[in-house]
């Protein structure tokens, strides 16, 4: 009886130190109650990728669950996680049913994401609110959370993005055929990524006007990370047509 007790104990505490850290796919932070915001609607123009990193020393099961709902119907959506993708969320749900599996010291795909493509009214923001966490053998949630709001606001244009212009940067347009045109007015530092996390531009710019040239890169989404001379950063989604 003592054994079973102390092998219970164990498991308990082992739990409780599993741990849940995730980014984008670029590596920035994806923290508790950070604010992801948008000015666009759908895969091309409003992909938030999920990057999840297991740091215990052993497996752990990962869930997704919809807190809240803001002027949105459910639908008109896609949400990746593990091995499913759905297309409709119902608010006080878990995805996947049973979590999905991260084994230790690894990380999830590089293909699990959210966008949502709900206008609302068209006047006001749609937010989700979705929380990540851990659950035992028992599917009982264990170790840490991480939950933030994901939010589409209609009025909001690429150029006026709150994290670019904290940044100091302006882009012309995130829909691109041969360059990426933006002004900055402080001195940044460019990386984009394809979305397999792989670095297809680097690039030190000052203030002022710059074009940088994407015409050889395939067609597809892309992650464009800026950060200033401050240390400010931020992220945007670049579609090369």
């Amino acid at each position: 009886m003592k054994k079973i007790f102390i092998s219970i104990l164990f498991l308990h505490t082992f739990f409780a130190f599993s741990q849940l850290t995730m980014t984008k796919l670029d590596a920035t932070p994806i923290n508790n109650n950070d604010l992801f915001e948008f000015g666009g609607l759908g895969e091309e123009n409003a992909y938030l990728s999920l990057k999840m990193y297991n740091t215990s020393d052993s497996n752990i099961k990962v869930k997704c669950k919809v807190i809240s709902m803001t002027n949105a119907p459910g639908n008109n959506l896609q949400l990746c996680i593990g091995p499913i993708c759905v297309n409709n969320l119902t608010v006080g749900n878990s995805y996947p049913n049973n979590g999905f599996t991260i084994v230790a010291g690894g990380e999830n795909s590089n293909f699990d994401h959210f966008w949502s493509n709900a206008p609302g009214d068209g006047i006001n923001p749609v937010e989700y609110t979705l929380k990540f966490f851990l659950v035992n053998a028992s599917n009982v949630e264990v170790g840490n959370s991480i939950t933030f709001m994901y939010r589409y606001s209609p009025n909001l244009s690429v150029g006026s993005f709150p994290s670019l212009i904290n940044a100091g940067v302006q882009l012309q347009s995130n829909n691109v055929r041969e360059a990426l045109n933006l002004k900055t007015s402080k001195n940044i530092q460019l990386d984009m990524f394809d979305l397999n996390g792989r670095l297809v531009i680097s690039r030190k710019m000052s203030a002022g006007d710059h074009s940088i040239p994407v015409f050889d890169l395939p067609t597809g989404m892309y992650i464009a990370n800026f950060i200033n001379e401050e240390g400010i950063r931020a992220t945007t989604k670049v579609i090369k047509k």
